[in-house]
């Protein structure tokens, strides 16, 4: 369970093996520090949940000006969202924010209570499933909540999210080009059963109708997880689910290509394809979800639809500032090209409440483009 334990400089200092003014250079951006030892510094600040003394006065006199980015881990050792992810936040805001790790394994809302409680926080940003099934729980929380790429988000809260309907339509679009018809969608099971990423399954069903083919509920298939261990659950999951339905000889057509909705199945699911014996593309090709970096620890390139990790950025930087001033979210916001050599992309406001980043698709080497006798050959 995450502790509340407030850390100082002195022992951020003692743990990174530097000097008092040199961590105070580091967590303030003020010259003299390496790179390598101000991120170092930077993230265990972050993980240990520092808070400035400025901060820690107003917390006492309940005006904290300091926002929480919820980490969601699988225990308190591993480190969830991404390092860079904070300080790339705090660059573009200009905002007082750390993360704070709550297990998997722990109730959310029980954890934000208890934050809430300690640190009297401005605001608190949820990234990613919430895993609360009660969403009415929330109510119990009074700092201002914000849900980023979360598919279960309660509704009428402010969030911001990425285009799932259109990104799931462009990847099925690109297995269907290449001749593909026998396509299987695979994603993550919710506890009540059903499976998640309900938008992505809408632009899959879309892609589908554009080329007038019907779609059958058979081919989502849902696998439960433990996202407490997603990776080792995963895998097993695939290994005692999925695999034995491929291979086995009563599966009347088997499919062709795989629609994978999230990069972290996706990088499971390949490896154990492989490790059955099943060659991506050459037996099997495979799209997916998101552009995350894991996808880089992969053999071969895969093709996915990108969430812009810096666009969504500046798209919660902004997102936040209205919320925190009482506005509304309007329009589209133009976030130029936040990652070098990469498509502009933009944000768009489809409620007061609601804030749509638009990614783009990523060219891959894992779908082969198959032969007429093979697109004949297929169950539609």
């Amino acid at each position: 369970m995450a502790t509340l334990t407030t850390i100082t400089i002195r022992d951020i200092a003692a743990a990174c093996h530097a000097s008092t003014a040199s961590v105070s250079r580091a967590l303030n951006g003020k010259p003299g520090v390496s790179d390598g030892l101000k991120a170092t510094i930077i993230a265990y600040a972050s993980a240990h949940g520092y808070v400035p003394d400025s901060n820690a006065r107003s917390m006492r006199l309940g005006q904290s000006t300091h926002i929480y980015l919820i980490n969601r881990v699988e225990n308190t050792d591993s480190s969830g969202i991404p390092v860079e992810w904070f300080a790339k936040f705090h660059a573009v805001s200009g905002l007082n924010v750390d993360t704070y790790p709550i297990p998997y394994s722990r109730d959310l809302v029980d954890g934000l209570i208890e934050l809430e409680r300690a640190r009297h926080p401005a605001m608190f940003l949820l990234v990613g499933p919430c895993g609360v099934e009660d969403e009415s729980r929330f109510s119990q929380i009074q700092t201002p909540m914000m849900f980023v790429l979360s598919d279960d988000a309660p509704a009428q809260r402010p969030s911001v999210e990425s285009d799932d309907t259109e990104g799931a339509m462009a990847i099925t679009n690109s297995l269907l080009e290449a001749g593909h018809r026998n396509i299987m969608v695979l994603t993550d099971r919710r506890s009540d059963g059903q499976p998640y990423y309900q938008q992505r399954i809408e632009g899959f069903k879309r892609a589908l109708a554009g080329a007038g083919i019907p779609f059958d509920p058979a081919s989502v298939y849902a696998l439960p997880i433990d996202f407490g261990r997603y990776l080792e659950s995963s895998t097993t999951a695939i290994n005692r689910h999925l695999i034995p339905l491929l291979t086995s000889s009563s599966m009347p057509s088997r499919p062709t290509a795989f629609v994978i909705l999230n990069d972290f199945l996706a990088f499971t699911c390949t490896k154990a394809l492989s490790d059955a014996g099943i060659r991506i593309p050459d037996q099997l090709s495979v799209v997916s979800f998101g552009g995350w970096s894991i996808t880089g620890y992969l053999p071969a390139s895969i093709q996915t639809w990108v969430q812009p990790v810096q666009g969504i950025i500046q798209a919660v930087a902004t997102a936040v500032r209205l919320t925190l001033s009482g506005k509304p979210f309007s329009g589209t916001l133009e976030l130029g090209t936040p990652e070098p050599g990469k498509p502009a992309c933009s944000a768009v406001a489809i409620s007061p409440t609601q804030l749509v980043v638009h990614g783009y698709l990523r060219k891959g080497q894992s779908i082969r483009q198959l032969t007429a006798r093979e697109h004949q050959g297929q169950r539609v």
